[in-house]
This record gives C-alpha cells, structure tokens and sequence, in this order.
C-alpha cells in the first residue's frame, strides 16, 4: 500500500512538472514542511459570460417565491445542474422557497418561452411534508438550451436535506438533519447541524462547524475546515490542505486522509486520544507529549494524555502533518 501511494504521487507530481514548464529532480528532493496550493478558485460568474456555461446564447432571468405551510418533520430534496442552494432552519411551520431561474437559448423569443413554461409549472413538488425542488425532466429541454436555478430556503428547524448541485456553492445553516450534501464544482458551508452530516464534491471548499452528529466529508480537490465537531469523523482530500479545530469525545474515531496537501490539528490541552500518524512525504510537528510511542520510517503511534478512549488516524500521500495544543 505504502509503495502505491508513493508511486501516485509520484506521478502527480511529474504531470504537475510538465503542465508547469518546469523539471523536478525527484532524486536530491528534501522533504521539508511542504506548503501546497490548497484549492481552485472559480468566480461561478463566469460560467454565464460568453463562451461560459451558457455560451453565447440570449439569456433571460425571472425570481418568485412560493411558501409552503408545513405541520411536522419536513424532508427536503433540492436538485440543481447550476446554481446556488441556501437553506437556514427557523422557528416557523412553513417552508418558505425563493427560486431564482436563468434560462439560455439561442434567440430572445426561445428563452422567454422556455423560462414562462418553466414558471407556469415551477418544479416544485410536494407529497405530504417531502419537498423536492429543482427536478427538470418533465420540460423535455433540448441540449441546446441551458436553465439554472439557484434556491434560497427557509425551512423548520425540523427539517432533513439532501442536496445535489453539479455547478454551485451550498451553504446550510441551523437544522436538525441528517444532511447530505453533493456538488461537483463549488463550495459547501454547513453551521449548527443537530445530527449527521455528509459532504462530496468534486472540486471545492468545504467548511463544516459546530456539528453535533457524525461528519463524512470527502473531496477531489480543495481545503477542508472543521470547527466543532467531536464525533465520528470520515475526512477525505485527494488534493488540499485539511484543517481541523475542535475537541475530540469519548469512544469515537477521526480519519482524517489527503493525498498532497498538509493536515493540521488543533486540540484542546485536556485532550485524551490514541494518535496515528502516516506520512508519505513530509515531515510531522506535534505539540504535545505523547505516551506509549511507537515510531519508524513511516508511521508514529502515540497517545495524548492518559487511558484514552477514542483514536485520531492521519494519513497524507505529499505534505506536512500539525498537531496543535489549544
């Protein structure tokens, strides 16, 4: 496993040389403290300029908001292929949905028909207390056309999610849960989640903070930072830097995994834990003193204060490894 990991990295970093013109002698390389380019930036603006998402077709744009009175648990399901997602728990019984629509097409009159078509039947569709938002298949659009649709939602604090976006940030703020959060390309913001949370995308930033249930957040590329959250934890970076700033509780277990990028902990100084540490390349920093060490070429076992319950696993492909005291 320790060789394959190796040689992938390896690889990445000799497609890296040559897209950026430049040659890396692998042999004399010294492993210092690696500081890595964490993530892409996309302006998702840019996707409705010429020759973006949208390419250069007429494009129209239209918002309404439709409220929805609800009397228990609501479950939500939004789907959009481009546009932003918003969701904020309150203490009301309604759901309350501001939908923002952007339609392209080759001429002005084919945009504000399509657009009016898809406002005469918005896709929203409601089955008890089960909202699901953003579905376009009964518009039977024409892959020369192009829609995206951004929601803005407030909803009951007793509320479940699951949200997919292909090209767009999500940010979800004060509900229950459990949350399930997907987007190819774009950030994903979820504060103040009562239960358990799950985030993928592709290329992006995720922030996750004051999680109360399990966290599993797994990206391509871009940075990962936690705050405030003490139970399971399943963090996965094929390219970014993975912070993490929180206490650990009892009898649970953190994985926190990148390929290239550093990962820096920071604990609080009463902290109990069994630490485990793997590193490819690069080197690792620890802040605090560790008891029933076990060390060699690769790997570092030790534990954080005394009897601990609960286990911290980091492992990184290329980078550095911090662990902080508080």
């Amino acid at each position: 496993m320790k060789s394959i990991r190796i040689l992938k990295v390896l690889i990445l970093l000799m497609l890296l040389t040559l897209l950026s013109a430049c040659t890396i002698d692998l042999p004399t390389i010294d492993f210092p403290a690696i500081d890595l380019p964490d993530e892409i930036n996309i302006d998702l603006n840019t996707f409705s300029d010429a020759r973006g998402f949208f390419g250069n077709k007429i494009q129209v744009e239209e918002s309404f908001e439709k409220i929805i009175v609800v009397d228990a648990l609501v479950r939500l399901e939004v789907i959009t292929g481009l546009g932003e997602v918003t969701v904020r728990g309150s203490s009301d019984n309604e759901v309350k949905i501001n939908v923002t629509i952007n339609v392209g097409a080759e001429n002005e009159e084919e945009a504000k028909k399509l657009l009016n078509k898809i406002l005469e039947n918005p896709p929203i569709k409601v089955n008890g207390n089960t909202i699901i938002l953003g579905n376009l298949e009964k518009y039977n659009l024409s892959k020369k056309n192009r829609v995206g649709i951004s929601f803005d939602i407030v909803t009951p604090f007793e509320t479940t999610l699951v949200s997919n976006a292909g090209l767009g940030d999500i940010l979800i703020e004060n509900i229950k849960g459990p949350v399930n959060l997907n987007t190819g390309l774009g950030s994903i913001t979820a504060k103040d989640v009562e239960s358990d949370v799950t985030i993928n995308t592709g290329s992006g930033t995720v922030s996750a903070s004051n999680i109360q249930g399990n966290l599993l957040v797994a990206t391509g590329l871009g940075t990962i930072n936690i705050n405030n959250a003490q139970q399971n934890l399943n963090i996965e970076s094929g390219s970014g830097t993975i912070n993490i700033n929180s206490a650990i509780a009892e009898n649970v277990n953190w994985v926190l995994e990148t390929g290239m990028g550093t990962v820096k902990l920071t604990l609080p100084q009463y902290t109990n834990a069994r630490l485990k540490i793997n590193t490819g390349m690069g080197t690792t920093n620890i802040d605090f003193t560790l008891n029933n060490v076990k060390k060699n070429n690769w790997d570092l076992e030790g534990d954080i204060g005394e009897n601990p319950t609960s286990e911290i696993r980091i492992e990184t492909g290329l980078g550095t490894v911090i662990v902080n005291s508080k």
